[in-house]
């Protein structure tokens, strides 16, 4: 023979994954099935080609791989006894092409087939005989309750459940996931006793087992799908590299009647609001304005969406038959709340919310400081400098101050949305009366202005002494006045 020789475990999985489906279809065409353990974080999920002959309690499979592995790493255990294991050539590895024969032995009413790997196990199952039961009239029985994500399931019977074996269907069929039984090691031992007393007495002597469990999934890596499975209290996982649509639910009792129910692994729809943000703000400029809202949702489902509705602050806006919804709401003044709820062809819901608040824009506030209205600035010299001085603030932010003196502007400031700003400067102008404008602008444009009237004056002339000389008043002599400066 030819081909690679390995025995790493990577590279032996395929013959492993055919190994054991030889193993299983053999047993299960002989006496009946039920899996009673699968290790599934070491079963290998490679497949190839299955060629398989059975001749009595043997069964021979022809290595359809590439490669080898060598017989010494596998053992095939059956109630406890070795089974044999040959190649064709005897030479202790099974080479492509070469037939592998495993011989069982006598095969008993109940028959634990064990396999191991590398020391490792990576397969175990009980395998039974099927009896007829005088007093067996129900097939069994499976109820479930279902949750969002999950499945609570009980499973029953008036005899004995003695298997459960659950399936998950993808685009590519189904394989099995989960495979547990309500037997203890002990109620196999117990099994086994049944079977002899009924064989001997006609009568049926093991309790009534059932399986309650609770079957769950987790499709959060949009690239696995995570399976899980919580039975007694312990949770089993399987991962799946593709979308699963069903889980099948297969179910054996203690005369080989089976029963079984195909699940939806229908999760609910999941949907997103696209628009308004959430805490999202909007500005209008006066109570009765309007700003066009686009409210706007996508949804989708691992089997079909049904139709998306649209909400705002309770009342319903809009139904869309499609994974997209969208409408424009003209929106007043105030805080909304809004909801797309999106349901599946099963009628599962999901929704999202978000809100957003449409704000009046106030007018920006302006005083003027200094000088103040119908203030008095006196002063001997033209022109008089005085002080300046004016705060201003607005809800959403200034852009620009401006400052005017009789109408004529000598001062701006240009701002970059500061809520809060105040200024002060120094400025001349001669004696009268004069008017002080401010004129703030925010950002949207809209302005206010404050006014102050005041007034500068420089005192006249003052006479603060006369000399009058000792001269004859009837000339004309003028008279010598003193002025202070």
């Amino acid at each position: 023979m030819s081909g690679s020789r390995q025995n790493s475990r990577k590279g032996s999985s395929p013959l492993i994954a055919l190994l054991i489906l030889a193993i299983s279809s053999t047993m299960t065409a002989g006496i009946g099935m039920a899996v009673l353990k699968l290790v599934e974080e070491t079963m290998p999920q490679e497949s190839i080609p299955v060629i398989v002959t059975q001749r009595e309690a043997a069964v021979e499979i022809l290595n359809t791989a590439s490669f080898s592995i060598k017989l010494s790493s596998l053992g095939i255990y059956i109630n406890d006894r070795a089974a044999a294991v040959a190649d064709a050539d005897g030479d202790g590895w099974w080479e492509p092409n070469e037939k592998l024969t495993i011989d069982f032995g006598q095969l008993d009413d109940v028959s634990v087939i064990s396999v191991y790997y590398e020391n490792q196990l990576i397969y175990k199952a009980v395998y039974f005989k099927p009896i007829s039961l005088h007093h067996d009239q129900k097939f069994p029985e499976i109820t479930y309750r279902k949750s969002e994500m999950s499945y609570d399931l009980e499973i029953s019977d008036d005899t004995s459940i003695v298997a459960v074996n659950i399936y998950v269907g993808h685009k590519d069929g189904e394989d099995l996931a989960f495979g547990f039984s309500p037997l203890s090691p002990g109620d196999v031992e117990e099994l086994k006793k049944c079977y002899e007393d009924y064989r001997r007495t006609g009568e049926w002597t093991c309790d009534v087992k059932r399986a309650d469990f609770t079957l769950s999934w987790d499709e959060s890596d949009e690239n696995n799908t995570q399976l899980f499975l919580n039975y007694k209290g312990h949770v089993h996982s399987a991962k799946r590299n593709n979308t699963l649509y069903f889980a099948r639910i297969e179910t054996f009792d203690i005369t080989g009647k089976s029963s079984s129910i195909v699940l939806a692994l229908d999760s609910p729809p999941k949907v997103t609001l696209v628009s308004p943000q959430n805490n999202a703000k909007f500005v209008v400029t006066n109570q009765t304005d309007r700003v066009n809202i686009l409210i706007s949702a996508i949804a989708s489902d691992d089997f079909k969406v049904d139709r998306i509705e649209l909400f705002m602050n309770g009342n319903l806006l809009k139904t869309c038959h499609a994974e997209q919804c969208s409408i424009n709401v003209p929106t007043g003044p105030g805080r909304y709340t809004v909801m797309a709820k999106a349901h599946d062809s099963s009628g599962q819901i999901s929704t999202d919310s978000v809100s957003f608040e449409v704000e009046l824009d106030e007018l920006p506030f302006v005083e003027i400081t200094s000088p103040r209205e119908g203030e008095k600035i006196t002063d001997n010299d033209e022109p008089v400098t005085f002080t300046i001085a004016a705060r201003a603030g607005d809800d959403f932010g200034l852009n620009l101050i401006e400052v005017y003196l009789d109408y004529e502007k000598i001062k701006s400031y240009q701002l970059r949305g500061e809520k809060n700003y105040s200024f002060s400067f120094t400025h001349s102008a001669g004696a009268g009366k004069h008017k002080l404008e401010v004129v703030a602008y925010d950002i949207g444009g809209k302005s206010s202005t404050a006014r102050v009237e005041f007034t500068i004056s420089v005192p006249f002339a003052r006479i603060t002494g006369v000399y009058v000389p000792e001269v004859d008043w009837s000339n004309s002599v003028p008279t010598s006045v003193t002025q202070p400066r």
